[in-house]
């Protein structure tokens, strides 16, 4: 069975780019979402094995507040995705199943890979 991630990010480009590096190393993506509403449902419906957040998504909730609701019923193992703006966010994601945090300008492959260890810590 293909362990499956799920994709939360602000940019549907950068989502689908995203998924295509995960594919290419044996991944299944459940879901390329941008909006941590839809994002509940998914992660409620599909378990996913790893979460790839970002800290801005588009709707009502952040990627912080999502994985909060997301951790309440499943301590499904996040990633997030942080850019240089991101820096004062950091502190509030303690405590939320945070595996780590990757800058968004990393290549999409070492992004996978640090999602990569977040699987196998779990």
């Amino acid at each position: 069975m293909t362990d499956k991630v799920m994709i939360v990010v602000e940019g549907d480009l950068y989502g689908k780019l995203l998924a295509k590096a995960f594919e290419e190393k044996g991944y299944g993506v459940c879901a390329v979402l941008n909006k941590g509403e839809d994002a509940i449902e998914i992660a409620l419906q599909e378990k996913p094995k790893a979460i790839l957040m970002d800290f801005l998504l588009q709707g009502d909730l952040t990627g912080v507040e999502t994985a909060h609701i997301i951790q309440a019923d499943h301590k499904t193992p996040i990633v997030f995705l942080k850019n240089r703006l991101a820096n004062d966010r950091l502190f509030m994601v303690e405590g939320e199943g945070v595996q780590t945090i990757i800058t968004k300008r990393k290549a999409p492959a070492e992004i996978v890979t640090a999602v990569d260890k977040a699987v196998r810590l779990n």
